[in-house]
């Protein structure tokens, strides 16, 4: 576990470096500044990690890095460090359940709530909290640009409008950073306007995540064939059914041919508000020749099925073009 949210700071602070340069706060305290550069930064969260699996670190000031005062520096520390760098919590609005220095494991509590309970530093979790995204929106570029930081992805993105607003779900699975294998999910949204629709394409509009009213229970699974030869995948991640925003997990693997991400099958499972809503996704699906059956395991690819308002999705070969 330490291993993946080692692996899950080093892709944040990669992609917060190319995307967004590093998400900074400048603090008048020292809170969350382990490296006393005057900043609190996702470099200072990337420390307090390396520190917690034992790796050998400069560490100018013990104190600033343990935010939540229960004298152990570790990956919870991390995370808090992470959200309060892209503002999403304040040092002032976190509490600890202890008020004494002693050494404890006790639950972490926010003030804030978060659509994904970030009560844990997970993996998940870290990804939620950093997620440029969050804060800035999404639109096609994020995926045309994910190259210049070697992430080798195909992805199915589904547009359609339905109660006032022009939505956006997008699936990915790839490989990223040359280190890790993965899936995602996302639900993006903004105000209906048909007018941008016709002139600019959905492609090149800015989304903004959705609300955490907005954010809807999704499960996953990725299997992967490590050779084409294979003819029994490895299952690399299955993240378990969780309210999401955004739902993304990585696992440390690599792709015999990173360019070809047809050895990846994704299972993925929405639990969407409205059965009218499921019905918007499906006739996207079958648009890109994805047809309805009983899905079972890896090997129902490019099938969907539905239950109710539950939408199920097996995608193995389909790949979106380029944003126009």
């Amino acid at each position: 576990m330490k291993k993946r949210i080692l692996s899950a700071i080093s892709f944040v602070v990669i992609f917060s470096v190319v995307f967004c340069n590093v998400f900074t706060t400048h603090a008048s305290s020292p809170n969350g500044d382990i490296n006393s550069d005057g900043k609190v930064n996702s470099m200072d969260a990337l420390i307090v990690l390396q520190y917690s699996v034992g790796l050998s670190v400069d560490i100018k000031n013990f104190r600033a890095g343990d935010v939540n005062g229960d004298m152990i520096l570790n990956s919870v520390d991390a995370l808090i460090i992470l959200q309060v760098s892209v503002g999403l919590i304040k040092l002032e609005d976190y509490s600890s359940e202890s008020t004494t220095p002693e050494r404890t494991t006790k639950r972490i509590t926010t003030t804030r709530k978060t659509t994904t309970e970030l009560t844990t530093a997970t993996p998940s979790a870290i990804y939620n909290a950093l997620a440029p995204q969050r804060k800035f929106g999404f639109n096609g570029a994020y995926d045309w640009g994910s190259k210049f930081v070697n992430f080798y992805l195909s992805t199915i993105r589904i547009y359609f409008t339905y109660d006032n607003k022009d939505w956006l779900v997008e699936f990915w699975k790839g490989e990223y950073s040359a280190s890790t294998v993965g899936c995602e999910v996302g639900f993006y949204y903004r105000e209906h306007n048909q007018m941008a629709l016709d002139t600019m394409g959905p492609d090149n509009l800015l989304y903004k995540s959705v609300e955490n009213q907005d954010a809807m229970p999704v499960s996953m699974k990725l299997w992967q064939y490590e050779k084409s030869t294979d003819s029994t995948p490895i299952q690399k991640i299955d993240y378990s059914k969780h309210l999401c925003w955004w739902a993304a997990d990585f696992e440390t693997g690599l792709l015999e041919n990173h360019r070809d991400q047809t050895t990846l099958v994704m299972l993925a499972t929405i639990d969407f508000p409205t059965e009218n809503m499921v019905n918007l996704v499906v006739n996207q699906l079958k648009e890109k020749g994805f047809i309805e059956g009983n899905i079972q395991s890896y090997n129902n690819y490019e099938t969907y099925s539905v239950n109710s308002k539950s939408l199920t999705i097996c995608w193995k070969n389909f790949k979106e073009s380029k944003p126009n």
